[in-house]
């Protein structure tokens, strides 16, 4: 099971695809979180909240999971590897649960470097002011959620559709 999921990992990572949805995720929120004038700016907002970044993460969520993780199972089955994965010795439930457990480790290691977002409003706000951890999080606990609900559909569809 630990070699499958370190599979997954390398195949997100060895092709380009998987770093330009990433980078487009970094771009758009921080364009929405901290440049563009909209009432999603952190400036515009006035408190020391990231509910505009949990709810925009939220629904970039449901393009870029099915984008990183719809190959999954079809790669295998354009490929043909599907038959040979089902000949060795593991389980069907543990194949399913590596290639998930990759797709939730890499959306992971998405978020981790959105804390920083947090870092710098609590820097910026006056004296006095505190960032409300609570709100803080709990958006972080939503966004594993999502996480996890968004890679465990995606992941029953791609075994279903076979790329051509």
């Amino acid at each position: 099971m630990r070699s499958i999921f370190f599979k997954e990992i390398r195949f997100y990572f060895n092709s380009p695809t998987g770093y330009l949805i990433l980078c487009a995720y970094f771009i758009v929120n921080a364009l929405v979180l901290w440049f563009l004038d909209t009432s999603n700016n952190v400036f515009n907002t006035q408190i020391g909240v990231l509910d505009s970044f949990f709810t925009g993460s939220a629904w970039l969520f449901m393009f870029i999971i099915p984008a990183l993780c719809m190959g999954s199972f079809s790669e295998e089955m354009k490929s043909g590897t599907i038959e040979i994965l089902l000949t060795k010795p593991v389980k069907i439930f543990e194949l399913v649960l590596a290639k998930w457990m990759a797709a939730v480790v890499l959306i992971l290691f998405v978020l981790i470097p959105t804390f920083l977002n947090g870092y710098v409003i609590a820097n910026l706000m006056p004296e006095g002011n505190y960032l409300d951890l609570g709100r803080f999080i709990r958006g972080y606990i939503g966004l594993y959620y999502i996480d996890l609900v968004n890679s465990s559909i995606t992941l029953y569809y791609s075994s279903f559709l076979k790329l051509s």
